[in-house]
């Protein structure tokens, strides 16, 4: 199992992305119990196709805003055909649901994969319902050339003023597997929750690169950008999801020399996150849907990702904190 998960880890450089790790770990687990869906009896990707389409079927008949938005994503990630039904079924949702930003959000970037014509319009209606949100701004960045510096430091400035960042990551992950338990109840907690966060992987990430770049070392000296990002990531290590936790510590990683204090105390904050998604995708095989559980019903009680994984690290009786002696598998350096 080791072995297999490390080989995957390693496609997964550049350093940032580190969320892929936990996703990665989850759909190797997958493959090696033999319940992921698109494999479930041989079935080819007819078939599959048709298994989602059911899902929805039975979600859409519910009619829930939940269930609608799910219905969405369950057609949009391997259906372009399906574009329009996706939008149409998350923007239902919205309708009956108008007071919750997570899914304003899924038809944020929901829009901007199908290229709607309609994203200026969500975009303001998550700005509105939700302005301590600095996220809401950072789809604007994939539409700034990156030579249009004063805008960009604009975006960046409004994301770093923002209270909190958040993609709303535990909500819609514990939204999707409820919703799937009703879609097809004979699959278990592991089966339905590998198969959400594989979806939501594909659908809920903001444009990490687009913020990357807007803060690399070389675009620091441009007017107001260094406050900018200094602001801008200082929110992000406190951000929902691990993979943007560490984006914001590997950029600024990048602003310090090695071996500086700065870059140290950085590292070690890495070091952390790392370990937990370690320890946490290292499921008990006769525990299983027991360890899931315990990451859904800490992601149902809190917002962000790490609190989950230290529920799960807490729950196996390991230590919160990485041993002196720990040595990162994918990154010992």
């Amino acid at each position: 199992m080791a072995q297999i998960l490390s080989s995957h880890r390693k496609m997964v450089r550049p350093r940032w992305p580190r969320k892929l790790r936990c996703s990665v770990a989850l759909l190797c687990l997958v493959t090696l119990v033999g319940c992921a869906y698109a494999r479930r009896g041989g079935a080819d990707a007819q078939s599959f196709r048709a298994e989602r389409n059911r899902q929805a079927d039975v979600l859409i008949a519910r009619a829930t805003p939940s269930d609608l938005t799910v219905a969405a994503l369950l057609l949009a990630p391997d259906n372009p055909n399906a574009a329009r039904q996706s939008l149409d079924l998350v923007n239902r949702a919205q309708t009956l649901a108008p007071r919750r930003p997570e899914l304003v959000w899924v038809h944020l970037v929901m829009c901007e994969r199908f290229k709607c014509e309609a994203r200026a319009q969500i975009a303001a209606r998550l700005q509105a319902l939700d302005p301590d949100n600095g996220f809401a701004w950072a789809l604007d960045l994939e539409r700034l050339p990156p030579s249009d510096t004063d805008a960009v430091t604009a975006v960046i400035a409004r994301m770093g003023a923002a209270r909190k960042m958040t993609i709303y990551w535990n909500q819609l992950e514990v939204m999707m597997v409820d919703a799937l338990a009703v879609a097809s109840p004979s699959h278990d907690l592991v089966t339905r929750d590998v198969y959400a966060i594989g979806i939501l992987a594909a659908e809920s990430i903001p444009p990490l690169q687009a913020i990357s770049r807007a803060c690399g070392p070389e675009q620091l000296d441009l007017r107001g950008r260094r406050a900018a990002c200094e602001a801008m990531v200082a929110h992000m290590e406190h951000s929902d999801t691990i993979l943007t936790q560490s984006l914001a510590l590997s950029v600024q990683e990048r602003w310090w020399p090695a071996g500086s204090p700065q870059r140290t105390v950085l590292r070690a904050k890495h070091r952390q996150l790392d370990y937990l998604l370690t320890m946490s995708s290292r499921l008990r095989w006769w525990r299983l849907n027991h360890d899931m559980a315990v990451r859904i019903e800490a992601a149902r009680s809190t917002a962000r990702e790490e609190d989950a994984e230290r529920a799960v690290v807490k729950s196996m009786g390991l230590p919160l904190e990485p041993p002196g002696d720990w040595k990162d598998p994918v990154h010992p350096g």
